[in-house]
């Protein structure tokens, strides 16, 4: 069994960083809250789930890929106030 395939991983991604993690069966919002110092998780980012945007209550099955991205045309990192 190779390492992506192996129960329970998920990859997440948040610009050039990545990772396989056991994080399956958790939501969105729990991933984030778990990697967001990490990976830089940015509070606005858009959560993208094999590819379709979805809900933070969304939650992964092993194998899947997670993504928080920025929308098209937004500048920086900025943190709110």
């Amino acid at each position: 069994m190779t390492e992506g395939n192996a129960p329970g991983l998920i990859r997440v991604m948040c610009g050039v960083h990545s990772l396989e993690v056991g994080l399956a069966g958790r939501t969105v919002a729990e991933i984030r809250r778990a990697l967001a110092q990490p990976l830089n998780i940015d509070p606005r980012a858009v959560a993208v789930v094999n590819g379709a945007q979805t809900a933070e209550t969304t939650a992964t099955k092993a194998g899947d890929q997670v993504e928080f991205v920025r929308l098209a045309g937004e500048k920086g990192w900025r943190r709110p106030p």
